[in-house]
C-alpha cells in the first residue's frame, strides 16, 4: 500500500485534498491485482490567520489521511469481496504521535527526543 494526499485547489476560505491509495497485490514474484483508488475532500477554512504552505501541506495530509481512511477501508473490503477473493479489512489507521521537543543544552536550540528502542544487531 502506497498514498499520498496533497492540496489540489485553494481559493475563497475553502481547500480542496486529493487523497491517492495505491494497493498491490504480490503472488510469488508477480503482480496479481491492483487498486487506485482516489478521495477528493474539501475542507472549509475560518479565521483571519495567514497558514504557511508548510502547515497547510501537513494539514492535507494527516487530515486528508484520516478523513478518508475510512471510506478507502469500505470501498476496499467491498472490492475484494466482489472479485471473488475472501473480503480483506484494513486495519484502523492510528497515527503515531511524534515526540516531544527539547531544548538542548549548549545551544538552546530544540531537538528531538526520540522514544524509539534502538535496533537490536543481529549476530
Amino acid at each position: 500500500m502506497d498514498n499520498d494526499c496533497e492540496v489540489v485547489g485553494r481559493h475563497n476560505g475553502s481547500l480542496r485534498v486529493a487523497c491517492n491509495y495505491r494497493f498491490t497485490v504480490q503472488v510469488a514474484e508477480a503482480q496479481a491485482a491492483q487498486a487506485t483508488i482516489k478521495y477528493l475532500l474539501d475542507y472549509d477554512l475560518r479565521g483571519n490567520e495567514p497558514l504557511a504552505e508548510d502547515d497547510i501541506a501537513e494539514f492535507a495530509f494527516a487530515n486528508g489521511t484520516l478523513h478518508s481512511w475510512p471510506f478507502v477501508r469500505e470501498f476496499l473490503y467491498g472490492l475484494t469481496a466482489k472479485m471473488g477473493f475472501l473480503p480483506y479489512t484494513l486495519p484502523v489507521f492510528h497515527f503515531v504521535p511524534k515526540p516531544p521537543q527539547k531544548k538542548g543544552p549548549e545551544d538552546g536550540v530544540a531537538t528531538t527526543q526520540s522514544t524509539a528502542p534502538s535496533p537490536k544487531e543481529s549476530t
